[in-house]
């Protein structure tokens, strides 16, 4: 036994966690000793190192490992969509490299989070995972490098000087992002066509498809939307998996109690009503400078358009909110609270002038309101553990509120009407009863 061989072998078993090297470690040492004495050699191979690499990082791959990388990834695509929101992206090359850093760096995290998942779920080995990991890295950053060389050359060509060698290669610096992110990509699909029974028919579909793949990633990184919510994706599924068998049954559903025949007409009343006043904001929005002498300009009438719109609204959404009470308890009167107050807080930013700094304040503030209106739902399948529930709303609403929130606030007002006309149709007809199910009685 050669005493250098074994603190070779000892130092490879480092790439193991801590607490699975105390529980492990020794018997894990002894084998592979007994195993190299008996194969002769003096020295791990370069394919044992490259295993035991693999496997050790695949078993710090844990779900909570999980969480807090796609919590970081989302954090950083996140501060990108800040700085966008408040000013754009700063002048300089330290900005821009910050920028452009924290982006990337943000997609190159996401992609190890999710391919983590996949090992998790065996559909990849763990020296796959460790290869594709490895050129990943160098994918992303010939990416982030790329969106850098385009941004400083378009500043060079707008500023008529001449174009420096770092703002001309934004071409061989997509080349070779896109040819690592392809060859990453490699392994995930020859697994994927491992059933084919032509070789040649397995490698050239893996080749065209991680070709095209690397490429629609790669462009899609550039929004920072995509990050944020893959990230949301790759929170919500690793949550899932910490979700116990056990934790499914601790609440019994509560029984469904239809709404009875008259509370059902007073609410299409209130819907039927939400939806003429919908339909009036939208048609002054949209016209409203053309109605009369003296009216507004067509900015002026659009932003009064949507203020009246976002306040009808509310009556939908509580409309709403009231019919799923039975299906999703407090969880939906806490979400449609949260839309109610997202929707007022938009109307109250089209209130003031729209030079007023605040009101883009406010109407950021809605957009995250929504976010956190939408997160709130996924309340129920989430892990029964509050600290990590309450990290993975907050992320999950923080990334939809950066990618969708705004767009929901502010498409409420022109949107609200068609399903206001929708819920009273649904409120008008009778509800079919269910087998095993009661209906409610009513006063005839």
């Amino acid at each position: 036994m050669s005493a250098t061989r074994r603190s070779q072998y000892e130092r490879l078993l480092r790439w193991y966690p801590p607490s699975w090297r105390q529980t492990n470690g020794q018997l894990m040492l002894d084998t592979i000793e007994e195993h190299a004495d008996a194969s002769g050699r003096t020295r791990p191979s370069r394919a044992e190192a490259w295993s035991l690499r693999a496997h050790g990082l695949a078993e710090r791959a844990t779900v909570p490992a999980i969480i807090v990388v796609a919590s970081t990834a989302l954090a950083l695509s996140l501060s990108t969509v800040v700085v966008l929101w408040f000013g754009g992206v700063a002048r300089g090359p330290w900005a821009q490299g910050a920028f452009f850093g924290a982006q990337f760096l943000g997609d190159l995290l996401m992609s190890i989070a999710a391919g983590a998942l996949i090992l998790r779920k065996g559909f990849i080995s763990a020296e796959q995972a460790l290869f594709s990991g490895a050129i990943a890295i160098p994918a992303w950053v010939f990416g982030g490098l790329a969106a850098a060389s385009w941004s400083v050359g378009f500043d060079e060509a707008d500023a008529g000087g001449v174009t420096s060698w770092f703002g001309g290669a934004t071409i061989f610096f997509i080349g070779a992002a896109v040819l690592l992110g392809a060859i990453a990509l490699m392994p995930l699909y020859l697994t994927v066509f491992r059933t084919l029974s032509t070789s040649s028919w397995r490698w050239t579909l893996s080749v065209v498809i991680a070709g095209v793949s690397s490429l629609f990633i790669g462009i899609s990184a550039v929004v920072q939307s995509t990050t944020l919510l893959a990230a949301a994706t790759i929170l919500l599924l690793a949550g899932l998996q910490l979700r116990k068998p056990r934790e499914r049954s601790t609440v019994a559903p509560q029984p469904r109690q239809p709404l009875d025949r008259n509370s059902r007409r007073q609410l299409a009343v209130v819907t039927g009503a939400a939806a003429l006043l919908g339909i009036c904001c939208v048609a002054f929005a949209l016209t409203g400078s053309n109605w009369a002498a003296g009216s507004p300009d067509a900015t002026q009438a659009m932003r009064l358009g949507i203020l009246l719109g976002a306040l009808a609204a509310t009556l939908v959404v509580a409309a709403s909110a009231i019919l799923l009470f039975a299906r999703l308890g407090t969880i939906g009167a806490w979400s449609g609270a949260v839309l109610i107050a997202a929707l007022l807080v938009l109307a109250l930013s089209y209130a003031m002038n729209i030079d007023d700094p605040t009101s883009w304040a406010l109407m950021v503030s809605a957009g995250i309101l929504t976010g956190l209106a939408f997160g709130i739902l996924f309340l129920p399948v989430l892990p029964n553990r509050p600290w990590l529930k309450a990290l993975l709303v907050v992320a999950i609403s923080l990334a939809l509120a950066g990618t969708l929130g705004m767009i929901v606030a502010l498409a409420a007002a022109f949107v609200s009407p068609i399903v206001a006309i929708v819920l009273t149709v649904v409120l008008v007809r009778q509800p079919r009863a269910r087998s095993g199910e009661l209906r409610p009685l009513h006063a005839s």
